[in-house]
């Protein structure tokens, strides 16, 4: 049997301070934060949940009333960005079928290897989508033990390490609650519970996100004490049960307005945030901004890998855990060419275990505590270049734009037609009720 040998590098992000706070909001200047607005469209009527991947050069959204989108009736469908080398967006691209159908998809989750998405239709089924080469695959469907309890979901959210899925629901109260459950199997979640009373209150909790920490939560909530509209609130895990929270936060006047504020994302970094923004006009807005120190979460650790040897196993799991944890190891996918992605918290000692049939196992340690860690620039320029090069790449999203165009016509003249038929039927009604 072989050895199986990795090599390992690291994103490494400085740790942070936080701020004082006062009377539950955030102490300092009000002034508002620069914010970049992307892919303005004054068809879109709502940008639902970005999500930012945890490399921080794929966002991923889902765009409501865009005339390309396969969805009815101004139904929203998922779209995707890359970040190229010199920071610019791309364009965005409708990310196109299976995953996207007639119904509303939305974006909730993305792993941390950046090759699994956790989609939602109509804020009801819940699946998820591997990348396979360029595409992606027929979403598997997931069941939510309990889920009659709930007639309406609002926003969901799966944790990057796919264990969690957080959501926000109609409560007996009439008002929206955030919950919490746990991954049972591939495609079972257990029955969810409240997030708390520290959470949850007589005002409506919505647009939750989990950061790439694992702790931090972002979510925004309506009620007096805001700014008017939906604000974005930050809360704070104190322990393992997903229950004890510290006092949740709003993020104070340089970020939250008179309008609706939801579904803030941050990446890895804790730095670089996008959030959705509801103009009163009805407009859709799609904001970047550098979030201050004392609004970020607690930086994580990209850990990046690929498999070494003149063979490379069709088939390898790498268990990854944290030393002192109680929380089960959890295993990450390896792709095709060897290669790997995982996020660690910084600051604590892991333990990587390779293995594989018909090779020998493979472990090591990696040692984070105690070392001050120095910021490296991150140039995603090699992430990207392939993209930008990759003539058959860019003719297949040149050729899904054209195609989506011609099913947006298509389904404005079958309307036409379905119309024109109707007032056939209602002709031809009237005509028999005269001679009858």
């Amino acid at each position: 049997m072989s050895n199986l040998t990795y090599s390992l590098c690291f994103l490494l992000f400085p740790a942070i301070m936080f701020a004082q706070i006062e009377g539950g909001q955030f102490s300092g200047s009000s002034a508002s934060l620069p914010m970049i607005e992307l892919f303005p469209d004054a068809s879109t009527t709502a940008y639902l949940g970005p999500l930012v991947g945890p490399s921080g050069v794929s966002l991923f959204f889902s765009q409501q009333g865009q005339r390309q989108n396969i969805g009815v009736d101004n139904l929203s469908d998922i779209w995707v960005s890359y970040q190229q080398s010199n920071g610019q967006w791309c364009k965005a691209i409708n990310i196109g079928a299976p995953v996207n159908n007639r119904l509303a998809n939305q974006i909730v989750g993305i792993s941390s290897s950046e090759d699994t998405l956790f989609i939602a239709e109509n804020w009801k089924a819940l699946g998820f989508s591997t990348q396979q080469g360029r595409r992606w695959s027929n979403p598997k469907p997931m069941t939510i033990l309990g889920r009659s309890n709930w007639a309406v979901i609002a926003d969901m959210h799966v944790s990057a390490d796919g264990r969690v899925l957080l959501f926000s629901a109609l409560t007996d109260k009439q008002d929206f609650d955030l919950f919490f459950s746990r991954r049972l199997s591939p495609t079972t979640w257990g029955k969810a519970q409240p997030l708390g009373p520290e959470v949850n209150t007589t005002d409506n909790e919505q647009s939750i996100y989990l950061a790439y920490d694992g702790k931090t939560i972002y979510f925004s909530r309506d009620g007096a004490n805001g700014f008017g509209g939906q604000d974005v609130y930050r809360s704070k895990r104190l322990d393992q049960s997903w229950m004890q929270w510290s006092t949740p936060e709003n993020l104070g006047a340089s970020l939250n307005t008179e309008a609706n504020e939801w579904a803030l994302t941050v990446d890895a970094s804790g730095k670089r945030a996008y959030l959705s923004r509801e103009m009163p006009e009805g407009i859709g807005q799609l904001l970047a901004l550098d979030l201050p120190k004392q609004l970020r979460p607690e930086p994580a650790t990209v850990l990046k890998g690929r498999l070494l040897g003149e063979v490379v196993p069709a088939e390898v799991a790498i268990a990854i855990s944290s030393v002192g944890e109680e929380e089960r190891p959890r295993t990450i996918t390896v792709a095709a060419d060897g290669t790997y992605q995982a996020i660690i918290p910084q600051g604590i000692d892991v333990s990587l275990s390779a293995n594989a049939e018909g090779f020998f196992s493979e472990s090591n340690s990696i040692a984070l505590s105690g070392d001050v860690l120095e910021e490296l620039d991150y140039d995603p320029s090699m992430l990207t270049a392939s993209l930008e090069q990759d003539e058959t790449y860019l003719k297949r999203n040149e050729e899904i734009q054209l195609l989506q165009l011609k099913l947006s016509s298509l389904n404005d003249n079958l309307e036409a037609v379905q119309q024109e038929r109707a007032a056939y039927q209602e002709q031809i009604a009237k005509e028999r009720a005269q001679f009858e």
